[in-house]
């Protein structure tokens, strides 16, 4: 079968062809607009190393302490991974950017619980990084702080969707009326 013949069968079924594509473009449009509105709440963590007592800062010495913050932004990350684990409905990522940065982000279901679960995960965080400055970390403590909580609501791109659907349905539409004329002969 040469492509001539193809258009021309296609051309014959433009009618069939219109139709999937507008039925995967509703279908598209359905899924976008049936999706609850969801939000998301972006935040900055710094880490650095207090400010040595002048007994230790003779033996004070950078790489270590850049070593150890690298260390305890490595914590952070993996303890974060179970600190929502339990919550479902909650989403919830820590990344290590560099030793002293890490960027996160929360999505629960509403955007009234979004502070909420941001405050609780500061608290929890301040008071895990107490502990090893009481321990570990005594000679040279850790310093954290917190950017400011912005929190979005997340867009969902219906054009990129319809398109993806028109297409889809469009491709459907072409193989429908290929093996119509397939059984057809």
């Amino acid at each position: 079968m040469e492509l001539k013949e193809i258009i021309k069968i296609l051309k014959n079924n433009f009618k069939i062809l219109i139709f999937f594509a507008v039925f995967g473009g509703l279908i598209a449009a359905g899924v976008v607009f049936s999706q609850p509105v969801k939000y998301r709440g972006d935040f900055v963590i710094y880490l650095n190393k207090e400010a040595p007592v002048q007994e230790i800062a003779q033996n004070y010495n950078d790489f270590y302490a850049l070593q150890s913050l690298s260390q305890a932004a490595d914590f952070l990350v993996e303890w974060s991974k179970n600190f929502y684990a339990d919550r479902p409905e909650i989403e919830f990522r820590l990344k290590k950017k560099t030793a002293l940065f890490l960027e996160g982000s929360l999505s629960p279901q509403s955007g009234e619980k979004t502070k909420e679960f941001y405050d609780e995960f500061v608290n929890s965080a301040t008071q895990q990084i107490l502990y090893f400055n009481n321990g570990i970390f005594a000679e040279s403590q850790i310093a954290i702080s917190f950017s400011d909580f912005k929190i979005t609501e997340v867009k969902i791109n219906f054009w990129r969707y319809l398109g993806a659907g028109v297409f889809g349905g469009l491709i459907i539409g072409i193989f429908a009326v290929l093996l119509k004329y397939y059984f057809k002969d």
